[in-house]
């Protein structure tokens, strides 16, 4: 059975784009015939993971543009070419990862094709909890930007309510399930993110430094400044421990008032940037304490990679980390006050019998995220559903 699989961040870095590659590879695994559609050259961090000789569109040549015209010139002319692609290959099932336009479903439902949905986040929860992360300025566009996203989500898109027009909804965490659920009365599917557990490895607390390490985009959004503020109202901390930031520069300006901010604070801190996946993995399991201190992240990828480090956790009381990843709490340690999070911080440090407990937990619930068993879910659903 041939799966039309339209990767709308298999283009970029991030967890997004590496779930629509473990979506190929698994798909391709259960003896599917993925052929995937990209708007622009594949990411090198999830072009690895595919199989050799799978079936690839590239809908644009050349650097990415950013600019709102653009933006939505180029989405309305990939919405022609992907319905060429299936009319072409004439797929059984389409599957658009991130987001489906109406013209899209109008193509597939016309070669009798099911048509499936996978949301990283809803577009109502988006549109509600956006305005929430950032202060929108007309001087930088942003409002505007925000503003035809909106705009075109209820000219083109489903995705305000996707269900009168798809098969299928799957969504990325419990977290964004009970959301959907809110938003549109109805449940769908969940299927969690996953990491290939074998390729991490895990080492002692006596082999680790004394850092705490936290991984994602260096934007407003992950909230950083409450590590940083969390070590530095702590003497005993900011003088023992060193903070690592591991992710892609996503804003310049963010990570220069994170530098002025460790000056205030006279915090030691390291900045990987655009680093390759087996050096993330290894300075995951070097580090002794790995903090997520996004608000509402919609699942949080890089969390179950620490913890199949063996490294604690420590995540927002909010979000797909929080309900998702450590079950409330039971599996990693959460916060909502910086003082909190700076207790935490100090007791996973100085405590080597609660530090060791939680290492053992965080790897024991790590193993439910293996690519194996999101293979097994995809396959059931695929089989009961489709």
């Amino acid at each position: 059975m041939k799966i039309l699989l339209i990767a709308n961040f298999i283009d970029k870095p991030g967890g997004a784009g590496r779930v629509e590659a473990y979506l190929a590879k698994a798909l391709t695994e259960l003896q599917y015939e993925p052929v995937i559609v990209a708007s622009s050259q594949l990411h090198s961090h999830h072009s690895s993971l595919l199989p050799k000789h799978l079936k690839v569109y590239v809908l644009r040549k050349g650097p990415q543009i950013r600019l709102p015209e653009p933006f939505i010139f180029h989405t309305m002319l990939n919405y022609k070419i992907i319905g060429k692609i299936i009319e072409r290959e004439k797929p059984q099932i389409v599957l658009s990862s991130g987001g489906m336009s109406k013209s899209i479903v109008k193509e597939a439902k016309a070669i009798k094709a099911k048509v499936a949905v996978y949301y990283h986040m809803i577009a109502p929860w988006y549109i509600e909890i956006r305005g929430f992360y950032r202060r929108y300025k007309w001087r930088d566009l942003s409002m505007l930007w925000f503003g035809l996203n909106i705009a075109l989500n209820r000219i083109e898109s489903i995705d305000l309510d996707p269900w009168p027009y798809v098969d299928v909804v799957f969504v990325n965490s419990k977290y964004m399930m009970h959301l959907a659920k809110r938003y549109w009365g109805e449940e769908p599917y969940v299927l969690q993110p996953p990491i290939e557990a074998e390729r991490f490895k895990v080492l002692s607390r006596e082999e680790r430094t004394l850092e705490v390490i936290s991984v994602g985009r260096l934007a407003p959004d992950k909230r950083y400044e409450d590590l940083i503020e969390a070590v530095g109202r702590n003497s005993v901390l900011k003088e023992v421990a060193r903070i690592r930031l591991m992710g892609v520069l996503d804003n310049e300006q963010y990570v220069r008032n994170l530098l002025k901010l460790t000056k205030k604070y006279d915090v030691k801190i390291s900045f990987n940037i655009n680093i390759p996946e087996e050096r993330k993995r290894y300075l995951l399991s070097k580090s002794m304490v790995f903090v997520n201190c996004s608000k509402h992240e919609h699942f949080g990828i890089n969390v179950v990679e620490a913890m199949a480090s063996g490294t604690p956790v420590i995540v927002h009381r909010s979000g797909g980390p929080y309900f998702d990843i450590t079950n409330r709490g039971i599996y990693g340690l959460t916060y909502s006050t910086l003082d909190e999070l700076t207790g935490s911080i100090e007791s996973l440090i100085e405590d080597s019998e609660m530090w060791v407990k939680y290492s053992k937990l965080a790897i024991q619930r790590a193993k439910l995220y293996d690519f194996e068993l999101f293979k097994l879910r995809l396959s059931s659903i695929l089989t009961r559903v489709l």
